[in-house]
């Protein structure tokens, strides 16, 4: 079986696990090219003279072609649609909802937005088979742009998160009296980190022990919480480190620091449905995870015994932690081996794998 794949690797995280799982694969023969087109210039000229009809010709030779994660805005999708090729669009993201609905950069009436609106419609109606993460964003995400989510061939392929070394958490064996949070993230709405640092004021108030290690990329970004932090004197309970990216110091920081690990607690409507990455994450490390109630995370785990799934306001968030902190290393475990059991099942490279296999006819 010969698969082509579209797309370079932004949202790496997912696109390495889905090269990694077909060129694993003898039975098939897979070609990967970014179709990258420079949008002026001598380098579009060369790509158009080289190295474009070397691209056409692998599309053309295809027996599928898989449209990588957040690369459904690809043109090459209409010559794939045209030459009437099998297409599975890995649909990770609604670029329109994203932009317009849960980040609110663009306005809905503007000429992005009807770009960014056609662009994700275009995908959904002329993909022979499309992947979603769970059912909740399938029908998020068509219905942001219209698309009755009964008219399109929508399939279930959960996150795939790598196996992590599993976290000490000292604080609950009695090697260490403060409660560690961790959170890590790249400061956008949906993950409402606000909502925490809020938290942590409340917790301040009531002396609970705590404290709340913040991972991000840039000082920029993080100016206005650290601003926030500032306000309401909370540079002794929060740490901020930006060095996104370094993942092996990042992995080292929460075996060895983290007790509790801080999912996502935006308002949109997206961050109600979504099942977080850093969510899964948290349980991949076997830590307790608490986040805010979604539709997605309900597809999997119950928040209760497993995560400890909480409405998205500082004072639950609050109230939830000081519980978390009376509690015993064996309460502890039970939710992290039930949570850590879910991720096992549903989230490993394994799991990934074996349903992408399946989907192309080669179980």
């Amino acid at each position: 079986m010969k698969i082509f794949v579209i797309g370079e690797i932004r949202g790496a995280y997912r696109t390495k696990n889905l090269l990694h799982t077909l060129i694993d694969n003898k039975k098939i023969s897979c070609r990967y090219n970014s179709f990258y087109v420079p949008q002026s210039g001598i380098k579009r000229f060369i790509y158009k003279l080289f190295l474009f009809p070397g691209e056409f010709f692998d599309l053309l030779r295809s027996d599928v072609v898989f449209v990588a994660a957040m690369q459904h805005d690809n043109k090459l999708i209409k010559t794939a649609h045209f030459l009437k090729k099998r297409i599975i669009t890995d649909f990770y993201i609604s670029f329109y909802d994203t932009e317009v609905n849960d980040r609110k950069i663009c306005r809905k009436d503007s000429k992005r937005a009807r770009m960014l609106r056609n662009c994700d419609r275009y995908a959904l109606q002329n993909s022979d088979t499309l992947l979603f993460l769970n059912s909740s964003e399938a029908r998020l995400f068509c219905s942001a742009v219209d698309v009755d989510v009964k008219s399109i061939n929508a399939k279930v392929i959960p996150l795939c998160i790598d196996e992590k070394e599993p976290v000490k958490l000292d604080y609950f064996t009695g090697k260490r009296d403060v409660l560690n949070l961790c959170w890590t993230g790249t400061y956008i709405p949906l993950q409402g980190l606000e909502k925490i640092i809020k938290a942590m004021k409340i917790l301040k108030q009531k002396k609970v022990g705590c404290h709340l290690y913040i991972w991000g990329d840039t000082d920029e970004k993080a100016k206005p919480y650290s601003d926030m932090i500032d306000e309401y004197d909370l540079n002794d309970m929060i740490t901020v480190h930006n060095e996104w990216g370094n993942v092996d110091k990042w992995k080292s920081f929460i075996v060895d620091t983290c007790d509790v690990s801080m999912g996502i607690f935006g308002d949109s409507d997206k961050a109600r449905t979504v099942l977080a990455n850093k969510v899964v994450d948290g349980a991949a490390f076997r830590s307790p995870v608490v986040t805010a109630e979604s539709d997605g995370l309900y597809e999997y785990f119950d928040g209760k015994n497993d995560l400890f799934a909480v409405h998205n306001t500082p004072e639950a968030i609050a109230d939830e932690i000081e519980k978390i902190s009376m509690m015993s290393y064996d309460q502890i475990n039970e939710h992290v081996d039930r949570s850590y059991g879910i991720y096992k099942n549903n989230f490993t490279y394994s799991s990934y794998r074996d349903t992408i296999y399946k989907l192309i006819g080669l179980e």
